[in-house]
Protein backbone atom coordinates (compact mmCIF):
# COMPACT_ATOMS: atom_id res chain seq x y z
CA UNK A 1 0.00 0.00 0.00
CA UNK A 2 1.57 3.22 -0.90
CA UNK A 3 1.27 6.57 1.08
CA UNK A 4 -1.17 7.82 -2.21
CA UNK A 5 -3.49 4.77 -1.52
CA UNK A 6 -3.54 5.46 2.87
CA UNK A 7 -4.46 9.34 1.98
CA UNK A 8 -7.16 9.90 -0.74
CA UNK A 9 -7.79 6.04 -1.36
CA UNK A 10 -6.34 6.27 -5.25
CA UNK A 11 -3.30 6.08 -6.67
CA UNK A 12 -2.90 10.01 -6.97
CA UNK A 13 -4.56 13.06 -6.49
CA UNK A 14 -4.43 13.36 -10.58
CA UNK A 15 -6.30 10.18 -10.78
CA UNK A 16 -9.11 10.18 -8.05
CA UNK A 17 -9.80 13.66 -7.37
CA UNK A 18 -13.54 14.40 -8.90
CA UNK A 19 -12.63 17.57 -9.47
CA UNK A 20 -15.75 18.58 -11.35
CA UNK A 21 -18.02 17.60 -8.09
CA UNK A 22 -15.77 19.29 -6.18
CA UNK A 23 -16.04 22.66 -8.31
CA UNK A 24 -19.71 22.35 -8.67
CA UNK A 25 -20.47 21.11 -4.87
CA UNK A 26 -17.74 23.94 -3.56
CA UNK A 27 -20.11 27.07 -5.74
CA UNK A 28 -23.17 25.58 -4.27
CA UNK A 29 -21.86 25.74 -0.73
CA UNK A 30 -19.45 29.44 -1.03
CA UNK A 31 -22.89 31.04 -3.30
CA UNK A 32 -25.41 29.69 -0.96
CA UNK A 33 -23.73 30.96 1.90
CA UNK A 34 -23.02 34.09 0.31
CA UNK A 35 -26.65 34.55 -0.51
CA UNK A 36 -28.15 33.49 3.33
CA UNK A 37 -25.33 35.75 5.04
CA UNK A 38 -26.70 38.84 2.55
CA UNK A 39 -30.52 37.76 3.55
CA UNK A 40 -29.45 38.32 6.83
CA UNK A 41 -29.32 42.04 5.90
CA UNK A 42 -32.91 42.36 6.47
CA UNK A 43 -33.24 40.61 9.60
CA UNK A 44 -29.93 42.35 11.76
CA UNK A 45 -29.96 45.88 12.70
CA UNK A 46 -27.69 48.14 10.79
CA UNK A 47 -25.87 45.63 8.79
CA UNK A 48 -25.85 45.55 4.97
CA UNK A 49 -24.94 42.50 2.12
CA UNK A 50 -21.59 42.42 2.16
CA UNK A 51 -21.05 42.11 5.68
CA UNK A 52 -23.60 39.09 6.27
CA UNK A 53 -22.11 37.43 3.25
CA UNK A 54 -18.52 37.52 4.16
CA UNK A 55 -19.69 36.76 7.55
CA UNK A 56 -20.99 33.54 6.44
CA UNK A 57 -18.30 32.12 4.18
CA UNK A 58 -15.78 33.16 6.35
CA UNK A 59 -16.89 31.64 9.57
CA UNK A 60 -18.70 28.74 8.32
CA UNK A 61 -15.73 27.86 5.59
CA UNK A 62 -12.75 27.67 8.15
CA UNK A 63 -15.28 25.84 10.91
CA UNK A 64 -15.59 23.26 7.80
CA UNK A 65 -11.29 22.94 7.22
CA UNK A 66 -11.37 22.15 10.97
CA UNK A 67 -13.74 19.47 10.20
CA UNK A 68 -12.68 17.75 7.70
CA UNK A 69 -9.45 16.94 8.98
CA UNK A 70 -10.38 16.11 11.84
CA UNK A 71 -12.92 13.17 10.12
CA UNK A 72 -10.02 12.17 8.39
CA UNK A 73 -7.87 12.00 10.66
CA UNK A 74 -10.64 9.37 13.33
CA UNK A 75 -12.21 7.97 10.24
CA UNK A 76 -10.80 6.11 6.89
CA UNK A 77 -7.32 8.04 6.74
CA UNK A 78 -8.77 9.06 2.97
CA UNK A 79 -9.38 12.59 1.82
CA UNK A 80 -11.41 12.15 -1.12
CA UNK A 81 -14.06 10.31 0.23
CA UNK A 82 -14.22 12.54 3.63
CA UNK A 83 -14.06 15.71 1.54
CA UNK A 84 -16.24 14.36 -1.13
CA UNK A 85 -19.43 13.66 1.93
CA UNK A 86 -18.56 17.21 3.43
CA UNK A 87 -18.96 18.80 0.25
CA UNK A 88 -22.02 16.68 -0.89
CA UNK A 89 -23.34 18.10 2.96
CA UNK A 90 -22.70 21.87 2.69
CA UNK A 91 -24.91 21.59 -0.68
CA UNK A 92 -27.72 20.43 1.46
CA UNK A 93 -27.31 22.37 4.18
CA UNK A 94 -27.61 25.27 1.69
CA UNK A 95 -30.10 24.06 0.20
CA UNK A 96 -32.11 24.58 2.87
CA UNK A 97 -30.58 28.32 3.80
CA UNK A 98 -31.58 29.11 0.52
CA UNK A 99 -34.91 28.42 1.05
CA UNK A 100 -34.41 30.90 3.70
CA UNK A 101 -32.49 33.80 1.92
CA UNK A 102 -36.13 33.23 0.19
CA UNK A 103 -38.28 33.63 2.98
CA UNK A 104 -36.29 36.29 4.79
CA UNK A 105 -38.10 39.26 2.92
CA UNK A 106 -41.30 37.94 3.40
CA UNK A 107 -40.45 36.51 7.00
CA UNK A 108 -39.49 40.07 8.23
CA UNK A 109 -42.23 41.70 6.63
CA UNK A 110 -44.52 39.36 7.86
CA UNK A 111 -43.06 39.12 11.69
CA UNK A 112 -42.61 42.79 11.85
CA UNK A 113 -39.82 42.78 14.51
CA UNK A 114 -36.39 41.39 14.86
CA UNK A 115 -36.70 39.33 17.51
CA UNK A 116 -39.34 36.96 15.91
CA UNK A 117 -37.27 37.45 12.77
CA UNK A 118 -34.10 36.15 14.45
CA UNK A 119 -36.27 33.08 15.86
CA UNK A 120 -37.16 32.45 12.63
CA UNK A 121 -33.71 32.64 11.34
CA UNK A 122 -32.47 30.54 14.41
CA UNK A 123 -34.97 27.97 13.40
CA UNK A 124 -33.85 27.66 10.20
CA UNK A 125 -30.47 27.34 10.92
CA UNK A 126 -31.05 24.84 13.09
CA UNK A 127 -33.11 22.62 10.60
CA UNK A 128 -29.93 23.01 8.09
CA UNK A 129 -28.08 21.62 10.75
CA UNK A 130 -30.04 19.04 11.70
CA UNK A 131 -30.10 18.35 7.45
CA UNK A 132 -26.29 18.45 7.37
CA UNK A 133 -25.78 16.11 10.28
CA UNK A 134 -28.32 13.49 9.04
CA UNK A 135 -26.40 13.71 5.68
CA UNK A 136 -22.66 13.41 6.65
CA UNK A 137 -23.44 11.16 9.01
CA UNK A 138 -25.19 9.02 6.30
CA UNK A 139 -22.29 9.71 3.80
CA UNK A 140 -19.53 8.30 6.91
CA UNK A 141 -21.36 5.86 7.88
CA UNK A 142 -19.88 3.28 5.09
CA UNK A 143 -16.31 4.48 5.42
CA UNK A 144 -16.19 3.40 8.78
CA UNK A 145 -16.87 5.97 11.15
CA UNK A 146 -19.73 5.57 13.57
CA UNK A 147 -22.67 7.61 13.41
CA UNK A 148 -21.64 8.41 17.43
CA UNK A 149 -18.09 9.61 16.55
CA UNK A 150 -19.62 12.15 13.18
CA UNK A 151 -21.96 13.60 15.35
CA UNK A 152 -19.15 14.47 17.73
CA UNK A 153 -17.36 15.68 15.77
CA UNK A 154 -20.11 17.44 14.19
CA UNK A 155 -20.93 19.27 17.21
CA UNK A 156 -17.48 19.59 18.88
CA UNK A 157 -15.29 20.94 15.64
CA UNK A 158 -17.94 22.02 13.64
CA UNK A 159 -20.43 23.90 15.85
CA UNK A 160 -18.57 24.74 18.44
CA UNK A 161 -15.16 26.10 16.29
CA UNK A 162 -18.45 27.75 14.35
CA UNK A 163 -20.10 29.07 17.02
CA UNK A 164 -16.37 30.98 18.06
CA UNK A 165 -16.15 31.90 14.36
CA UNK A 166 -19.26 33.56 13.82
CA UNK A 167 -18.48 35.71 16.88
CA UNK A 168 -15.09 36.79 16.23
CA UNK A 169 -16.73 37.72 12.77
CA UNK A 170 -19.64 39.37 13.61
CA UNK A 171 -17.44 41.16 16.12
CA UNK A 172 -14.79 42.17 13.07
CA UNK A 173 -17.28 43.16 10.77
CA UNK A 174 -19.38 45.51 13.31
CA UNK A 175 -16.18 47.50 13.42
CA UNK A 176 -15.41 47.88 9.67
Amino acid sequence: MTLGTLCIGQTGWREGVPWGKWTVLGAIAVVGSCVYGASLASVVPGWTLGRGALWMVFSAGLAWTLLIPALWWWGPRRWIPVITACLVTMAWGEGVLALGAVLNEGVLWALGSFPRAALWNGILVAVSNGVMATVLGLRMRPLGIPWSRTLTLWMGVLNGSGAVLFWVFFQLLKLG
